[in-house]
């Protein structure tokens, strides 16, 4: 039984052995640095400095956008221009939907307002005087689309080049539009309508990746973004029922707009990768 057991011994060992030969070179054999990378991903978007607020009454009193969560969802264009031996830099586009909404129990009997507010009343004469709140519901939501231009460095944190970290900064292009609900009980609903408004910002963001194969992988992250730290203006209504984004100090227009506002946001996010071509 013995001369038969140490043989078998044996060859298990061999067996072992050969096996976790095979898995460890495997394991090292490395992937393609990729020419380009396509990111496709979306999720929970944080509402910070003044586009968060708890009221929809901190809007009408140009304390803040009243915005208490939101989503966004984005595709990100990556080219590698220089290629080391566990990084790579690239230069990327980015473009990105975001939407923020609130909903409250209570209105503000805000009608659709004149043209010439804030200077003027909601009705169109006097002065603007914030509302108080009354009962009934409101809403308001605000929608941000922005397109980026940045650069990135990602480090490969294994020898296949399966996994990576990425840090990136970007500069940003955004529209921030929207519309503001109110109805106090037993009437109508009303609703004013914020035009779209142009601002440039930046962006900051880290991103952790995993490859699955060549070709594709999946990535996850988080973002902040700062959107309006350039071009911001204030100005009076043009139209019935309309509004602009009045982020711009201007007592001038409106005792009530002492400081400017900033729209910022922090965004976490997963979704998946597409390697595209090979660098050396």
């Amino acid at each position: 039984m013995k001369k038969f057991l140490l043989p078998l011994v044996l060859i298990l060992l061999i067996g072992i052995s050969t096996a976790e030969s095979q898995v460890t070179i495997s394991k090292i054999k490395k992937l393609k640095k990729p020419m380009f990378v396509v990111d496709v991903f979306g999720g929970y978007s944080l509402p910070i400095l003044d586009l968060k607020g708890s009221s929809i009454k901190e809007y009408y009193n140009f304390a803040n956008y009243a915005m208490s969560g939101g989503f966004q969802a984005s595709t990100k264009v990556k080219f590698a221009i220089g290629t080391y031996e566990a990084s790579q830099i690239r230069l990327y586009a980015l473009f990105t939907y975001s939407h923020y909404t609130n909903d409250e129990a209570a209105a503000y009997n805000m009608p659709f307002v004149a043209a010439g507010w804030p200077s003027v009343g909601v009705n169109g004469s006097g002065q603007y005087v914030p509302p108080g709140g009354v009962s009934g519901r409101s809403n308001a939501r605000i929608n941000i689309p922005y397109a980026g231009l940045g650069f990135e460095y990602s480090v490969f944190v294994d020898e296949a080049l399966r996994s990576s970290f990425d840090f990136g900064a970007d500069i940003d292009m955004s529209s921030v539009f929207g519309r503001y609900y109110d109805q106090p009980t037993g009437q109508g609903e009303t609703f004013n309508t914020l035009r779209a408004n142009y601002r440039m910002g930046f962006g900051v963001n880290a991103q952790y990746n995993i490859r699955a194969n060549e070709n594709f992988g999946f990535t996850v992250g988080m973002r902040y973004m700062m959107h309006n730290i350039l071009l911001k203006s204030t100005k009076v209504s043009d139209a019935n029922g309309y509004m602009f984004l009045n982020d711009e100090a201007n007592t001038d227009i409106n005792p009530y707009i002492t400081t400017s506002r900033n729209i910022g946001s922090f965004d976490v996010f997963g979704g998946v990768s597409f390697y595209i071509g090979k660098r050396k």
